[in-house]
């Protein structure tokens, strides 16, 4: 496993970055011009990939490429939804979160209340974009809200994340030794430039991704605002119970 699992890593990430490659290549190549492909994309970015299918595959093409969508986006949100749900609960047996998330299920062994609290959350954010733009809003802003604040949003502290893993690793290494100089030095600093990189292209064309609304034009302070929040509650937490401090991280192994 530790030589298999790394391999497939690496040959996955290669395999979707070349692919999404090519089917971004293919989409801008179906534009007869490149004024034509940045219009599209600006003022309707919805439709930017679908657009060509329909052209090029007909209407089955269309249909087809719309379901697939919607069901990469139920995937994608269940992805997120068990990533947050495996944060709380892993936060929860270090003792930051109450314990009674730490709680598993009985036969399923899965982390339910956890999930529940997860699904808790998410609803309530739903009902609070539902309650100011209204259910029925034909224009849909209510949830263009969720999409754009929620799925740039995760995307973009994604990649937050990854950086900080990434200098977290060089400085790991660098202070108690071991392991290759590719692995422990020049692997996670590039990595940490790359991200770094993304963050950025991401914040520089959120009108692009998100729209122009109130929403879009907040991700960044919105994330600015939980990374202040959570460096705020380590630091107390680190004065307030140390034992739960030192705890982050080192329970991954336990059973």
């Amino acid at each position: 496993p530790k030589r298999i699992i790394p391999q497939s890593l690496l040959i996955s990430v290669i395999g979707l970055g070349l692919f999404y490659t090519f089917v971004s290549w293919c989409a801008v190549a179906a534009y007869p011009t490149e004024a034509d492909m940045v219009a599209k994309a600006f003022s309707d970015g919805v439709n930017f990939f679908l657009t060509p299918i329909q052209t090029f595959v007909g209407g089955w093409g269309y249909q087809l490429m719309s379901l697939l969508i919607l069901t990469s986006s139920f995937a994608c949100g269940m992805a997120f939804h068990n990533t947050a749900s495996r944060y709380l609960y892993s936060l929860a047996r270090e003792g930051v979160l109450p314990q009674a998330i730490a709680e598993t299920h009985d036969h399923h062994k899965s982390p339910h209340k956890a999930s529940a609290l997860q699904s808790v959350l998410a609803a309530i954010w739903v009902l609070l974009y539902g309650l100011a733009y209204g259910f029925d809003d034909p224009s849909g802003q209510a949830w263009l809200g969720v999409y754009t604040l929620f799925a740039v949003l995760g995307t973009g502290l994604l990649l937050v994340l990854q950086a900080v893993v990434s200098l977290a690793i060089y400085m790991w290494f660098k202070k108690n030794g071991g392991g290759s100089l590719l692995a422990t030095v020049i692997a996670p600093l590039i990595s940490l430039v790359v991200q770094l990189v993304l963050v950025y292209t991401l914040v520089a064309n959120l009108a692009t991704l998100g729209g122009t609304n109130g929403f879009a034009r907040s991700i960044p302070y919105v994330g600015l605002a939980i990374l202040i929040v959570g460096l705020i509650w380590g630091f107390v937490l680190r004065s307030t119970n140390p034992k739960a401090y030192g705890n982050i991280g080192h329970m991954v192994n336990e059973g």
